[in-house]
């Protein structure tokens, strides 16, 4: 059609509007492709920055049933694509396919039921045959079955819990971000430190790379499926959070909602930490290297309470780990100073 065109103006127009028709003809012809500039692109950069912005302080509270998945040791791209190529229908079968992935690294949790419950900065994880997490804004508790013992440290400085941001994807920016790729229904995003690939109609993220400042990735979120809760909450259907480390992926976790409440009201005991007898309590929370220790003699309704009362009643870390009451410890200044009467009377009845 265009060979034709240009037979039929080189037969009837002069060498010089032959010449502007050919170029009109090639501005018009190049029009309908994608085209990255000028105001357009810069509104949509906006409005879909708003719209991730808009979620941010949308959830004060939740409460989320999901499945857990944790593994190591697999190519970057090759775990990426394999993600976002699940079937979202059948998504809780689909995702037992990524295990094979892993054949030459490691799997540690797979497919394990976790209830995650959340009201601002406090969280509570209660892991499924292995015990629970909680933290009230001020002290984390952790909980394991298998050796019987609470760990209490200062802040959130326990083990790893899954709290709200990583459960979505919701980018912070710093400066300005731009339209760098449009294909379809897909487009790219750049800015200062991070890469995102979104759906241009609703700003559903798929993948966002986390940049160094040599432009390296050091982290990849994917996300697929979408589920929106009655409060306009958007949340996807699974998501993952994979830490790089050239061309591999160090280490993955996943998540599977697979059902989510927000903005309901949750009980303060919630994050409250309760144990039975015989639970060892370790609070690291004054001295991480000599913690203070005890043991429930019966059931504990908040451990953190229980171990500051322990703390204030004198019980402290003993060097091999144990602990001393104040009872224990007027022992051993008894003793102490029976011990040397007992060598001053031995001195008297020499001389």
């Amino acid at each position: 059609m265009l060979r034709i065109a240009l037979i039929v103006c080189r037969a009837y127009l002069p060498i010089h509007r032959l010449l502007c028709a050919i170029a009109i003809f090639g501005f018009v012809v190049s029009f309908d492709e994608p085209r990255v500039c000028g105001e357009d692109s810069k509104e949509l950069a906006s409005r879909l920055s708003l719209l991730w912005e808009s979620q941010r302080n949308l959830v004060v509270t939740a409460t989320a049933k999901i499945k857990m998945y944790r593994a190591a040791g697999v190519g970057r791209e090759e775990f990426c694509n394999a993600f976002l190529d699940l079937d979202e229908s059948k998504i809780a079968i689909a995702i037992e396919s990524l295990k094979g992935l892993f054949s030459n690294g490691t799997v540690g949790y797979w497919g394990v039921p976790v209830e995650v419950v959340i009201e601002n900065s406090k969280v509570r994880n209660n892991v499924s045959g292995d015990g629970f997490s909680v933290f009230d804004g001020k002290s984390q508790v952790d909980f394991q079955e298998s050796n019987r013992q609470a760990s209490v440290n200062a802040g959130d400085d326990g083990i790893s819990m899954i709290k709200l941001r990583n459960l979505r994807c919701i980018p912070t920016f710093q400066g300005e971000i731009q339209l760098v790729k449009q294909q379809g229904g897909i487009v790219v995003l750049d800015g200062a430190g991070f890469q995102i690939e979104a759906l241009k109609e609703n700003g559903q993220i798929r993948r966002m790379k986390r940049l160094n400042s040599s432009r390296s990735v050091v982290k990849e979120v994917l996300q697929i499926g979408r589920q929106e809760t009655v409060d306009g909450a958007i949340f996807p259907i699974a998501i993952a959070e994979a830490t790089v480390k050239g061309e591999s992926i160090s280490f993955v976790s996943m998540y599977l909602i697979e059902e989510i409440r927000v903005n309901h009201d949750i009980s303060t005991e919630v994050f409250k930490a309760a144990v039975v007898p015989g639970v060892q309590v370790v609070d690291y929370r004054v001295n991480s290297a000599a913690p203070t220790q005890f043991t429930a003699r019966e059931e504990i309704d908040n451990v953190v309470s229980s171990a500051d009362e322990a703390s204030l009643s004198g019980m402290h870390a003993h060097p091999l780990g144990g602990k001393q009451n104040p009872q224990s410890m007027g022992f051993y200044v008894l003793l102490g100073g029976s011990l040397v009467l007992f060598g001053l009377i031995l001195v008297m009845r020499n001389k």
